[in-house]
């Protein structure tokens, strides 16, 4: 018989933690949503194709001076080794060059970074797998150089291992500031040297070395192969309106960016993981922003609600995407 009360004192005790429990749950919901900040109705919004050609946080190109064959191969703070003679080199007209050269190199590696630039991972409405992008541009005196159809030219960027499936692809620029990827075309097998008006790809330990035909932007991707069941979805938004946000989703398992533009996103697999990221900015440099983790399914339809954030808050959830 001793053992009821010490029951009835536990019953009683479980009942107050269920209850302080859904208590505290309820003031957290509470505090979250007032924590929300709307959107201001005085806000303007810039269009879409602007933040693409002033991004948030630009990625600045490392600049080098090559004055002899000797300053090559050089390698940038984040990895990239560049190897060149003057000899690889022309301007536009086909005259000859000599040192010194300048050299440009811009590099998109992360998500974060393709995505606050403008530059998804789309060859003509396909999906591409990156293993990165790099911008390189050469120059002398101011004038704009091309690359000879017999260069060595080689630029290589670093990875965590190598994917025998990469290819290399090429730039179109867009009147939005996006990019269309063209694939190259590919010698078979690189076997030291690079065929002339090909592009070749030596697979290294923890590096893809690019031989490009042309200089520009330059995408290490493969085309990710799925023969499951896709569907699109749509993007809705109240205020501002779907055209004024840009709106990216990030295949997170295959690595891959996308843009949806309009609302309406090109062909995706059914199941797979994405983060929506979408983020517009006002014409006071306000940032707002809306993100979701979700996977895919058939003829979504997610209600865009962007909330006021800071760029530190915004770029911290990108570092880590």
């Amino acid at each position: 018989m001793k053992t009821y009360p010490t029951f009835r004192i536990f019953i009683a005790l479980t009942l107050m933690a269920t209850l302080f429990s859904s208590c505290s749950k309820e003031r957290f919901d509470v505090i979250t949503k007032d924590n929300i900040v709307p959107i201001i109705d005085t806000e303007t919004f810039v269009p879409v194709t602007e933040t693409n050609k002033k991004p948030i946080v630009a990625v600045e190109p490392v600049k080098k001076t090559v004055s002899s064959s000797a300053d090559f191969p050089f390698t940038t703070p984040r990895g990239t080794v560049v190897k060149a003679n003057s000899y690889d080199f022309t301007f536009e007209d086909g005259r000859w060059v000599e040192y010194p050269i300048d050299i440009q190199i811009k590099e998109l590696y992360s998500p974060m970074d393709m995505i606050l630039n403008g530059k998804p991972t789309v060859s003509d409405g396909k999906i591409l797998v990156t293993a990165g992008q790099v911008y390189v541009t050469a120059t002398k005196d101011g004038k704009n150089l091309k690359l000879r159809e017999t260069s060595q030219f080689s630029v290589s960027i670093p990875s965590n291992g190598n994917d025998r499936e990469m290819k290399i692809f090429y730039g179109q620029e867009q009147s939005n500031g996006n990019v269309n990827w063209k694939l190259a075309q590919m010698q078979e097998e690189f076997l030291g040297q690079k065929d002339s008006l090909q592009s070749a790809i030596f697979f290294g330990q923890n590096n893809y070395e690019i031989f490009p035909s042309q200089i520009g932007w330059i995408n290490c991707d493969k085309f990710y192969n799925y023969t499951g069941a896709k569907t699109s979805i749509k993007l809705t938004s109240t205020k501002p309106e779907i055209e004024l946000i840009s709106s990216f989703l990030y295949l997170d398992r295959i690595k891959s960016i996308i843009q949806i533009w309009g609302g309406k996103s090109l062909d995706l697999p059914v199941g797979e993981h994405a983060k929506l990221i979408c983020f517009a900015v006002t014409n006071e440099n306000n940032l707002y922003s809306f993100i979701k983790e979700f996977n895919v399914e058939e003829n979504q339809v997610i209600d865009i609600k962007l909330e006021k954030t800071t760029k530190e808050a915004f770029l911290e959830y990108l570092k880590n995407l």
